[in-house]
């Protein structure tokens, strides 16, 4: 039998989940769709998270900061959608804080090259990270919609 790496669970997850969020979306926001999309993200970022805990295996995964970005920015709608605005809060504080993660470690490449004549382009640009903080990053109600 062929082990399959917590990577690659994560990643088939993370895309069952993105796959029922686009289902509930594409069906007026069906609440029962959406929270099988939580469901599956939780259990993603759970399967990375104990990968990390154990150290049994080494985890590309855990340290792409998009996929993190990419969770946290689903749940933070879905908790959005639900009226959870306190964890909605929660976790597009911590997509702002990735993204800025993001931004750092970029000003850092280009500052530390090990060649200054071969110019590599960089991985994401400024604008392109602002643009994904702007269109993630709402600011959150403090109380129910009235009915």
């Amino acid at each position: 039998a062929q082990v399959v790496s917590s990577d690659i669970k994560a990643a088939i997850i993370y895309n069952a989940g993105l796959a029922h969020h686009l289902l509930a979306i594409k069906n007026n926001n069906d609440s029962t769709l959406l929270s099988k999309a939580r469901d599956m993200y939780r259990l993603s970022q759970a399967i990375l998270r104990d990968c990390n805990q154990k150290k049994k295996s080494s985890s590309k995964l855990l340290h792409k900061h998009f996929f993190h970005v990419a969770i946290l920015n689903n749940m933070g709608q879905i908790c959005y959608e639900f009226l959870d605005y306190t964890e909605s809060r929660h976790y597009f504080q911590n997509v702002e804080a990735n993204l800025l993660h993001i931004i750092s470690r970029e000003s850092r490449r280009k500052k530390h090259k090990t060649n200054p004549s071969v110019k590599k382009p960089p991985i994401f640009y400024p604008l392109d990270i602002l643009g994904m903080m702007t269109n993630s990053l709402v600011d959150i109600p403090t109380a129910a919609p009235c009915a």
